[in-house]
């Protein structure tokens, strides 16, 4: 009963701390994106990441008291584990998933990977942070059964979760990289091989933890700092395009978009540095008609070495603006365009201009 009560006023506190640190990541998450990508509120909640962001938000704040008032048996589990399986689809739709086409088996295999993960790993960090002061209440005699106990529960459950973790992640290799052969050739790829390593080195562990009396807490231990390890790689790997992702050759650009009920197109060509380069920004209807109450077009470049080169446009006709920008060098270029529809519907369309050497 002691240990009991001890393994649960731990987890009550990482039931509370877990949705919690989701909930500072998604706050600190929009004041850095509108900072960096130039965008007032409302234009960061008109794109995609703004809106999934905010929905993380707000399923955080749901988790933190049911997974209190269940971890203090006040309510059942499974309100609790429905908003987490939902929090946990939300990596599912705004990462390099949907960049896939077509896009659902991509972000259905990703929403079971996240969700294989957080029964696996976090399953690992809870029994590594909550046993030890279960079993420092146990007496002597009862530890090492406390542990067995426990420990063969979980296991039991885990071993689903590392199954569908490692299946979901080898498909999703493949199809970002092309093939296994084609991860050693970029960092994306590398750090995979990495995180598999480390997998690896965490199933090594479970094993001893599993079969070793003696020293099962140690081993615990270690298998949650590989975890851990683990985490901060894959939070790497989110930032990285994957190695097989297309890459525009070098020249023009053009982009679409939907715009409410019409669609949004960004030009720009001949794509070379060092040379005048006509920009296009045109919004239309469904049937191709322009849009009478498309205003305020502009369009903006970016680089590492440039922070913002704006294109100076030209309203030649409803929904359609040109202008011209001469790239200073060649390389990659975020390019942002922006417009208003009517009064207050602000919309961005964004592209990437690899800008071509003046020798072509």
């Amino acid at each position: 009963a002691a240990a009991d009560r001890a393994f649960r006023r731990r987890a009550l506190t990482l039931a509370v701390a877990a949705p919690a640190a989701v909930l500072a990541a998604a706050l600190a998450w929009f004041p850095v994106e509108m900072w960096a990508s130039d965008l007032d509120p409302g234009e960061l909640l008109s794109l995609r990441q703004g809106v999934i962001a905010l929905v993380a938000l707000v399923l955080a704040v749901l988790l933190v008291p049911l997974l209190a008032l269940a971890a203090l048996d006040r309510m059942p589990p499974g309100p609790a584990l429905a908003v987490a399986v939902l929090l946990a689809a939300t990596p599912a739709v705004s990462g390099h998933a949907v960049a896939q086409e077509p896009a659902w088996p991509s972000a259905l295999g990703s929403w079971v990977h996240v969700v294989a993960a957080g029964l696996w790993a976090g399953g690992v960090l809870t029994l590594a942070l909550g046993l030890p002061p279960a079993l420092r209440a146990a007496g002597d005699a009862s530890r090492g059964d406390l542990l067995a106990g426990i420990v063969g529960r979980f296991t039991r459950l885990a071993l689903a979760g590392l199954v569908a973790l490692v299946a979901s992640g080898a498909v999703a290799a493949m199809v970002y990289a092309g093939s296994i052969a084609a991860l050693p050739d970029s960092d994306w790829g590398r750090l995979v091989m990495l995180k598999a390593a480390l997998v690896a080195v965490a199933i090594l562990l479970a094993g001893l933890v599993r079969r070793r009396g003696r020293g099962r807490s140690r081993a615990l231990a270690a298998e949650a700092a590989v975890v851990l390890v683990v985490l901060v790689v894959t939070g790497v790997l989110t930032g990285l395009a994957p190695s097989g992702s297309p890459t525009a050759p070098p020249g023009p650009m053009s982009v679409t978009a939907r715009a409410a009920d019409g669609i949004a197109q960004l030009d720009i060509s001949p794509g070379i540095a060092g040379a005048p380069n006509e920009v296009h920004l045109i919004v239309v209807d469904q049937v191709g008609e322009p849009v009478w109450n498309a205003a305020d077009g502009q369009v903006v470049l970016s680089s590492g070495t440039f922070e913002r080169l704006p294109v100076e446009l030209t309203l030649v006709e409803p929904g359609h603006w040109t202008g011209s920008v001469v790239v200073p060098e060649p390389g990659r270029w975020q390019v942002t365009a922006r417009f208003r529809l009517g009064e207050f519907d602000d919309r961005v369309v964004r592209g990437t201009l690899d800008a071509a050497p003046p020798d072509g």
